[in-house]
């Protein structure tokens, strides 16, 4: 069987170097399954990976539609590889490496094509597009697109796939930072029924980002809204939302925000009046 599986090799080299219809290659696997060699997914994933590496990436992708249409072909079988299914078959092979060419929005949009079109790409192409997700939130996180970011932890909670939580806390405050609210109520209806540590977390990256993207007034209430539920923010957090909002009592003129928090802080002990006077003093309010 094994002269078989490499004599059907040479075969499929030969159509795919000759420029031949990529309905023969498939159809040339369909018909070794009849005579009872069932190649299985390797040569599947031979063909594409020829295709690939003549740059006939279009060959490539039409080739892997023409198997699923034809099914059975590249289901497994007895030559198919250990890791194959940790590829996803076919189509998660196919979107592994546009992966590794850096196409990773290609690689969605290939896997999204293939279902809509009613071809049923394996289960296990799911793992490979929520990989791909995976690496699309790290990428708009490091570029600090937030939308972008919040967009991808949604498309791999779809898919069963839980985003890392510090991650999750990172897009929530980039968000924050630049003033996307809708975005920021729609990722901590996510933190609401976790664990206190996990919200105190959550919640002091949100005011974090606030204070960073200059959103001083959202950065106190906040800081406040921690207070109410019980939640201790750091001291370094206490102090920048404190010194942001004394820099807003000069561009504003306003002492609302700033005497409010101070009072709900020094109600949890943890800020004293002498701290509170040096600050007005500091700020020419005193």
């Amino acid at each position: 069987m094994e002269l078989m599986a490499a004599i059907a090799c040479g075969w499929i080299e030969r159509l795919v170097g000759a420029g031949g219809d990529v309905a023969d290659v498939a159809a040339l696997l369909g018909e070794m399954d009849c005579v009872g060699l069932r190649p299985g997914f390797s040569l599947v994933e031979k063909a594409v990976a020829l295709y690939w590496d003549r740059g006939e990436r279009g060959s490539a992708v039409e080739f892997v539609r023409d198997v699923l249409r034809r099914g059975g072909v590249g289901a497994g079988g007895e030559y198919g590889s250990a890791g194959d299914g940790e590829r996803g078959g076919p189509v998660g092979y196919l979107a592994w490496r546009m992966m590794m060419d850096g196409d990773y929005r290609d690689a969605v949009k290939l896997i999204v094509e293939f279902k809509e079109s009613g071809l049923k790409p394996e289960e296990a192409a799911s793992d490979v597009l929520g990989l791909v997700h995976e690496r699309l939130l790290s990428l708009y996180t490091c570029a600090g697109c937030g939308l972008e970011a919040e967009h991808q932890l949604w498309e791999m909670k779809l898919l069963g796939r839980e985003p890392d939580t510090q991650l999750y806390d990172v897009v929530l405050a980039i968000c924050a930072s630049q003033g996307e609210a809708a975005a920021v109520r729609r990722l901590l209806a996510g933190v609401e029924s976790t664990s206190a540590g996990r919200r105190k977390k959550s919640m002091s990256w949100l005011l974090r980002g606030y204070v960073k993207g200059g959103f001083y007034l959202d950065a106190s209430e906040t800081l406040m809204k921690m207070l109410d539920m019980g939640l201790y923010p750091e001291y370094l957090d206490r102090a920048a939302v404190l010194t942001a909002l004394r820099r807003n009592i000069q561009e504003s003129g306003s002492l609302e925000s700033y005497m409010k928090l101070c009072k709900q802080l020094s109600e949890t002990d943890l800020i004293g009046p002498a701290l509170v006077k040096k600050a007005l003093e500091d700020s020419d309010w005193g």
